[in-house]
């Protein structure tokens, strides 16, 4: 302890050392080559720090400031020692010197530790190219949203939450009379019909408390030159990730030739009804995939063990398959509508196309049990892809729409010339009111399509590939009590064995 003390109290002390000139046989040249070598390793020493000061100082965004923070201090450290090594030519403060270079040591070791903690973070950090390529992708983004926003040809307009508009199309101007920059100044309020308004607002409030997703009505709207014109107005909400209101995407349709327009119109709100689930639909997922993806690189980021990334993958992958479905379901109508959906005709059992349907919904089916009844090992002629499309839907929804669980049948019965699949479900059940709309393009019941995800089009579609089968396809459901969805097929040729019962 003692020396120590004496160590401290005596740290400046040169009285025990002489300087090092005197130690040993220095020349001139040499002694002078070593302290220029020493001070020119001290200067670059103290350049470098003051250069990453500056840096820091004026970038506040660059990551890992901390550990810049801490090579600051290592790097004067390690300078002043070299400077010291200079002055001990004439200063032989040895206490002071051993001392510095034990402060260098330490600073040093907390260095290499805080370097080796950030090690993971350092090795994910993307590359110039990666950044560039995110860049280009947005930038590609960009310009598709503001070409399909700048050229639409139905009015179109973002509208901020407190009703300020934020942007407008050609049409919108055309319509109400104002320039852009006038329109900008001004809210939806002020240029809405008064005995209209309080509609209109009730509707947002709904929207903005996430009643309703959408809304849809028939407004007038006051002119620049102060005349009034009636227009379709459909609404729908844009929310940020943390699920508070962004802003209001409105479509605006002229409406005042309401005789000449009035079949355009019917098409409209189809088509406005259409594009409003579709974009939220397809947001969800793309959402969900983008989130669970950055789950995945935080975690990266700051563990080497990657188990436990998995789950988060498998949400991305699942949403992916939802979003290709969706997809999927829009070209299946398209090409209906144009009268090109082709069907392949061929012989296949029952008893495949039923298990491979299963198999196409074991991820979906959350650990219930599909149980199957009847006779399987009938043939029939059809397009075994597109029938086993209709099965998957039908199974898709009694999974969805039974929420409290219960196990799923399929049925296969004979009715005459006829083979009929039922799928039977212990959900929800349907309003019998609804049940004639079921299977029209685009419907959706109105107090579930709040719960349950959905563009509307999957029993349409089945519809038709039935019909393209010269089937039949129908339901039978009570409120409460579950539902059964079946189809009828033309039986060309079948064998039978006795009836049996099997499990899945």
């Amino acid at each position: 302890m003692q020396d120590i003390i004496n160590f401290f109290s005596d740290i400046f002390s040169t009285e025990f050392w002489p300087a090092r000139w005197n130690c040993g046989l220095w020349t001139d040249f040499h002694g002078w080559l070593y302290i220029i070598a020493e001070l020119m390793i001290w200067a670059a020493y103290f350049a470098i720090p003051f250069l990453l000061f500056r840096i820091i100082s004026q970038r506040k965004d660059l990551p890992f400031s901390k550990i810049v923070w801490l090579f600051i201090a290592f790097i004067l450290l390690c300078g002043s020692t070299h400077l010291m090594d200079a002055l001990i030519f004439w200063w032989p403060a040895y206490r002071f010197s051993a001392l510095l270079k034990f402060i260098t040591g330490v600073v040093s070791l907390f260095t290499v530790y805080a370097l080796y903690k950030i090690m993971p973070q350092l090795l994910h950090l993307r590359t110039s190219e990666d950044l560039e390529a995110v860049s280009e992708k947005r930038r590609k983004a960009e310009l598709q949203f503001s070409n399909v926003f700048n050229f639409s040809a139905v009015g179109m307009a973002l509208v901020s939450a407190e009703g300020k508009w934020l942007r407008v199309i050609k049409a919108v101007l055309d319509f109400l009379g104002y320039t852009e920059s006038e329109l900008l100044e001004l809210n939806f309020q002020q240029i809405t019909h008064p005995e209209d308004l309080v509609d209109d607002e009730k509707n947002i409030e709904m929207m903005l408390c996430g009643e309703i997703r959408s809304y849809q009505m028939e407004k007038r709207y006051i002119k620049k030159d102060g005349s009034i014109s009636w227009a379709l107005l459909t609404v729908s909400l844009v929310r940020n990730e943390d699920g508070t209101p962004d802003f209001f995407i409105s479509q605006i349709t002229d409406i005042n030739n309401s005789k000449k327009l009035i079949n355009t119109i019917d098409l409209m709100n189809k088509k406005d009804e259409f594009m409003t689930i579709a974009a939220h639909e397809l947001k969800t997922p793309i959402t969900s995939v983008k989130g669970a993806l950055q789950i995945v690189e935080s975690n990266l980021r700051r563990s080497e063990d990657g188990g436990k990334n998995q789950p988060f993958i498998e949400i991305a992958n699942k949403q992916i398959k939802k979003l290709t479905w969706i997809v999927n379901d829009l070209l299946d109508v398209t090409k209906i509508q144009a009268g090109k959906l082709l069907i392949n005709i061929a012989s296949f059992q029952v008893q495949s196309l039923i298990e491979e349907a299963i198999d196409q919904v074991r991820y979906e089916k959350k650990e219930r049990a599909i149980q199957l009844e009847g006779d399987l090992s009938a043939f029939i002629e059809g397009d075994k892809v597109r029938l086993e499309q209709v099965l998957v839907n039908l199974l898709t929804n009694a999974i969805k729409y039974s929420p409290k669980g219960g196990d799923i049948l399929i049925r296969v019965e004979y009715l005459e010339e006829k083979l009929r699949i039922s799928v039977i479900d212990q959900g929800i059940g349907i309003d019998p009111d609804k049940i004639p709309l079921l299977f029209q393009r685009f419907f959706r019941v109105e107090n579930t399509s709040q719960n349950f995800s959905g563009l509307g089009m999957g029993l349409y579609i089945s519809s038709e590939i039935i019909k393209a089968h010269d089937g039949e396809i129908g339901v039978e459901s009570k409120m409460g009590e579950g539902a059964t969805f079946w189809f009828n097929l033309p039986l060309k040729t079948k064998t039978i064995p006795p009836i049996i019962l099997l499990a899945n």
